[in-house]
Formats: C-alpha cells, sequence, structure tokens
C-alpha cells in the first residue's frame, strides 16, 4: 500500500486530490494536513510515507521551505501542486528537492501516471542501494 500525504492550504484542492487519487488507485492511502511543521513530526515519526504532495503556501511556511527541509532528512517522493506557472518557481521546487512539480488544474490521469512512475523509479533506486550495500557486506 502506497501512503501519500497532501500538505495545503487549500481545502477544496485537498479534497477533489483525495477523491481522485483513491478513485484512481484503490490500494493508495491518502490523508492530508494544513501545517508544514506538522507534516516534518509526521515524517519523523516514520509513519511509512511515501509521497508528500506539497501546496506552494502552506499555514506556517512556504511550501518550497518545507520540500527543503524534506529533502534534508528524506528521500520520499516529493511533488509540488501550484497554480503558478512560472519557470523560476519550477526550477527553484526542483533545486530544492522536488521530484515532480504540476500546475492546477490537474489532469489526475496523468498526475497518477506520473507518481507511479516516481514510485518505480523510488523503488529500482532503493533496490540498487540495497545491491550495493549487499556486495559491499560481502567483500569486507
Amino acid at each position: 500500500m502506497i501512503k501519500i500525504l497532501i500538505v495545503s492550504t487549500d481545502k477544496e484542492f485537498i479534497e477533489d486530490m483525495e477523491a481522485n487519487l483513491e478513485m484512481y488507485q484503490q490500494d493508495w492511502q491518502v490523508s492530508d494536513m494544513t501545517s508544514g511543521k506538522k507534516c516534518l513530526e509526521n515524517l519523523n515519526q516514520n509513519n511509512g510515507i511515501d509521497i508528500v504532495i506539497v501546496g506552494k503556501n502552506l499555514q506556517d511556511m512556504p511550501g518550497l521551505d518545507l520540500i527543503k527541509q524534506i529533502r534534508d532528512d528524506s528521500d520520499v517522493i516529493i511533488v509540488l501542486i501550484s497554480q503558478d506557472k512560472d519557470i523560476s518557481t519550477l526550477v527553484k521546487a526542483y533545486e530544492v528537492g522536488a521530484d515532480d512539480y504540476a500546475v492546477q488544474p490537474v489532469n489526475m490521469f496523468l498526475f497518477v501516471t506520473r507518481l507511479k512512475a516516481l514510485i518505480r523509479r523510488n523503488n529500482w533506486d532503493k533496490q540498487a542501494r540495497e545491491t550495493k550495500r549487499f556486495r559491499n557486506a560481502c567483500y569486507e
């Protein structure tokens, strides 16, 4: 089961995103919150979150700041969602650690497909790290 955490202050966006994600992919568990600080606490408690979908502006911090703080401690998949189409925002999102960026309104079929690709790549990366650790342990 994939666990997704949506962090945004836009209640309508959260409700639509949760409903659509669960409709397109029933085995995904979706939760939400409005606070960047609570998001960091949740991730630090190691609640098995696989994907964090971040809004640009949160209750207590900018979304880009949250992404940077998450990336400092975690390799969780991070996607920024924004209505901002400015290319500099997109570049900044990637620079601070986002894995992907989507502009609202979001085409949910394409968005779910992109999330699946990110999950697949993340799983490959984890498998490669484990294989490397195993090989290194065998040669010690």
